[in-house]
């Protein structure tokens, strides 16, 4: 995070870059506990942890690709979507918003096409 000054206001850019676990999934209530880590430069998230995996997601497997800062606090992507059929591994478009520096809310679609709202936070170790 770094804070510009632009006209004596003072505009907050943040990174993705770290360790996020995910805290509340809905309406799937699926991964909740699992972690992904992002990489300073690489614009993808690779799950470190999985936890409530009913989905068939393995460690190592990109859930978020093609990360793009949209604006200051706010990010396009690509997240994974599987429901432990092969065929149906596919990744569909995503937002993610940062709410602080330690709290992300990611809004995308289900499998099922419904839209998921997830809250990640920021691991502190």
């Amino acid at each position: 995070m770094s804070d510009v000054s632009e006209s004596n206001h003072f505009v907050q850019t943040y990174s993705l870059a770290g360790e996020w676990e995910l805290v509340s999934n809905t309406p799937e209530q699926t991964l909740v506990g699992s972690r992904v880590k992002v990489d300073d430069g690489i614009k993808e998230a690779v799950f470190t942890l999985l936890k409530e995996n009913s989905q068939c997601y393995e460690l190592g497997n990109i859930h978020w690709r093609a990360l793009k800062a949209k604006r200051k606090n706010n990010f396009q992507l690509q997240q994974l979507l599987s429901n432990c059929t092969p065929a149906t591994k596919s990744y569909a478009p995503a937002n993610i918003e940062f709410v602080n520096n330690n709290e992300i809310k990611l809004v995308g679609t289900n499998l099922a096409g419904q839209f998921s709202t997830q809250i990640w936070h920021r691991v502190m170790e």
